[in-house]
Order: structure tokens, then C-alpha cells, then sequence
């Protein structure tokens, strides 16, 4: 089903994008993001679904986050570990605290070049209606051909 096919190679050409924003922006820290993300489609007889799915901070990378509740100090440790930043006037927790904080008090916006997002820039509804133009013309191609196979 060359449908189905299509959807796969959208999810994954969009994939590559999004993974090709990320590294060109140096938003990459440990790679979990990256290596995170799986596309996937499942087909029954009435539908195509593809998926692409990452990991939870996904979200955050793509959209940032808002100002109220801190992150956990954990994730923040974590970070500066795979940034390979290391602190000269502060402890490693206190840092991971103060940054912490400022998220929490202030959100946090990626600075990239792509105001939408580095994911919202590659899938957003101006590309899933090219794809569907796309689809429906293959699938007017199939029915064409499955009416022309009936009758003749």
C-alpha cells in the first residue's frame, strides 16, 4: 500500500529535519532527544496512522516552558553533566538550585532559529495539508486503478 509508505517516509524525512534543526541550533546536550524520537505507522483496513513520538522533554525543547513550577533539580544536574559545564565559583548544586529557580520564576524560551519551535517548524498544519494533498492524489490514483481493473 503505497500510502502507507508515503506516511512513513514523511514521518521519517521529517525526523531527519527536525533532528538536522536541533544539531544546526547546539540545543543537543546529552542526545536523549535525538535518539528518542521513533516514527511508526499502523495500517488497518479503514486507516493509516503514523506517529512520531520522543521523549517527554520534547516539549520543552520545542516550545520551552512556562513560568511557575521549577524543574526537577535533578534534570537540571543532569544537564550540566552533559554539557560538560563545569562551575568555578558554585557547587554543582547550587547551580542546578539557581537555574532551577529561574525557570521556575521566569519560563524558559529556546533560543533557535525557529520561532515556531524546532519541532512545531518542520510538523505543523501547513505541512500535514501538503502531505494530505499528497496522499489524496495517490489515493484517487489507486481507486482510478482498482475501477479500471474491475471493469476491464
Amino acid at each position: 500500500m503505497r500510502i502507507s509508505e508515503d506516511v512513513k517516509k514523511w514521518l521519517d524525512d521529517s525526523k531527519d529535519k527536525i533532528i538536522a534543526n536541533y544539531n544546526r541550533d547546539n540545543m543537543r546536550a546529552s542526545g536523549d532527544f535525538e535518539s528518542s524520537l521513533k516514527t511508526d505507522v499502523k495500517v488497518s483496513q479503514t486507516n493509516v496512522i503514523g506517529t512520531l513520538v520522543g521523549a517527554y522533554h520534547s516539549l520543552f525543547v520545542d516550545q520551552g516552558r512556562r513560568a511557575g513550577k521549577r524543574p526537577p533539580i535533578s534534570v537540571i544536574l543532569k544537564w550540566i553533566d552533559d554539557k560538560r559545564i563545569v562551575p568555578t565559583d558554585i557547587s554543582k548544586p547550587s547551580l542546578a538550585f539557581l537555574i532551577a529557580r529561574k525557570i521556575g520564576n521566569e519560563g524558559w524560551k529556546p533560543k533557535n532559529s525557529y520561532p515556531n519551535g524546532v519541532i512545531s517548524s518542520v510538523i505543523n498544519q501547513n505541512e500535514i495539508d501538503k502531505l494530505l494533498i499528497s496522499l489524496s492524489k495517490v489515493a484517487a490514483t489507486n481507486i482510478r486503478t482498482e475501477v479500471w481493473q474491475t471493469l476491464g
